[in-house]
């Protein structure tokens, strides 16, 4: 069909639309027509762009479209159109509505690669807009898709099972199923995209904060190969930010914060807080904030000795917040305190005006919260040490 190839385009689907607003039945003769699979790549088409998505759903076409996939021969098209048009609520309910579900389920057994991987796509899509829709989905045949021989399939599985995972109840399900048995080998696999989506899976199991999920995951004990994937793509920022995430969802469940400072995370965060990109920054301090929280880990912080990076971070608009938010984790213990004041000196010394205002400001802030400048002793070194100080701007 002429008007599938036309409607590749958003120009050319636009025109296709323009034609089928001049005929009130425009629909009821493509519909009609005997070969329905170039009718599945015009769908396909006009769905695929935001100009002239709303006609297709306006032409409720879900009914027709899920009874073309019980023929062999459409099959396939079909699919990839219901997955092009279950990008919206509307949409995805039009295609519940019309019985899909059953069928996409047994696609997920199918010896056919491409319906396979349509239907963990399409699943995927369906539980987006609709987040109950995974109690009809049977994880468990989801995670045996992580098995398959084709990597494009395992990455559907993959990605469908951590939308899923992001409801406390399907998270629940996904741990059930057995998901995060494959999760190590992702991790260590080499693919990126793969290792990527099962660190997604991770965060978004970790961040319900349910002690129990969080225990499944440090049963399969994933981080150090997080720390280690850290390490190799320090200079890609979007993937770094993820990984920390992940381990600061571990961290701040309350069981995961030894597994993750045992992993060695601390003697990479040293370098990630020197990341020129200011979020990568951010996450870190948030990390290294999280962990000082933890009695269990916090001796491991100091001992990292990051809190003269933590005041440099604190002057800049970019990282201040985070940065304070980590100090302040830090200083909510003596020991913590001490190790904040000890590097303050040399910051008062810099030659860099603004940073020693920055830390003059966070002093009193420390005092009014711990009465830290209450010790006589340490007041007079102070004293002696801010006359000698240049606060020229």
């Amino acid at each position: 069909m002429a008007l599938a190839s036309l409607s590749l385009s958003a120009q050319g689907a636009e025109a296709v639309i323009r034609v089928g607003n001049r005929m009130s039945d425009f629909f009821d003769e493509v519909l009609k027509i005997s070969d329905q699979i170039p009718v599945c790549f015009l769908l396909t088409s006009l769905s695929r762009h935001e100009s002239t998505r709303g006609f297709v759903l306006d032409a409720n076409p879900y009914q027709h479209i899920v009874t073309l996939l019980s023929d062999k021969t459409t099959a396939g098209p079909a699919l990839s159109t219901l997955r092009s048009i279950a990008t919206c609520a509307r949409a995805v309910q039009g295609v519940l509505d019309a019985g899909a579900i059953h069928m996409i389920l047994k696609f997920l057994e199918s010896a056919d690669v491409e319906l396979r991987r349509d239907a963990c796509g399409l699943i995927r899509s369906l539980v987006n807009y609709e987040s109950t829709v995974w109690k009809e989905v049977r994880c468990a045949k989801l995670v045996r898709l992580l098995s398959d021989d084709d990597e494009g399939v395992v990455f559907e599985a993959m990605v469908a099972l951590s939308t899923i995972a992001d409801s406390v109840d399907g998270a629940a399900a996904v741990v059930e199923a057995g998901a995060l048995n494959r999760v190590d080998e992702f991790l260590q696999s080499g693919c990126k995209r793969l290792s990527l989506t099962a660190c997604i899976l991770l965060y978004n199991l970790a961040d319900h904060n349910s002690k129990g999920t969080t225990q499944a995951i440090l049963d399969v004990n994933p981080c150090p190969k997080i720390v280690l994937l850290l390490d190799l793509y320090r200079e890609s920022p979007t993937y770094v930010r993820l990984l920390l995430r992940v381990l600061n969802s571990i961290v701040r469940s309350g069981v995961g914060a030894r597994c993750v400072v045992e992993a060695g995370v601390l003697h990479v965060l040293g370098d990630l807080l020197q990341s020129s990109n200011h979020e990568v920054c951010w996450d870190a301090c948030d990390l290294l904030s999280n962990l000082a929280l933890d009695d269990l880990t916090l001796r491991a912080v100091l001992d990292s000795n990051h809190c003269q990076r933590l005041i440099t971070l604190l002057s800049l608009d970019a990282t201040g917040p985070a940065a304070l938010n980590a100090l302040d984790s830090l200083a909510r213990s003596p020991q913590g305190t001490q190790a904040v004041l000890v590097v303050l000196p040399n910051i008062l010394q810099s030659a860099d005006s603004f940073l020693k205002r920055v830390a003059c400001e966070f002093l009193n802030t420390l005092d009014f919260m711990t009465g830290t400048l209450s010790n006589a002793n340490l007041l007079e070194r102070l004293i002696t040490l801010l006359r000698c100080v240049s606060f020229v701007t």
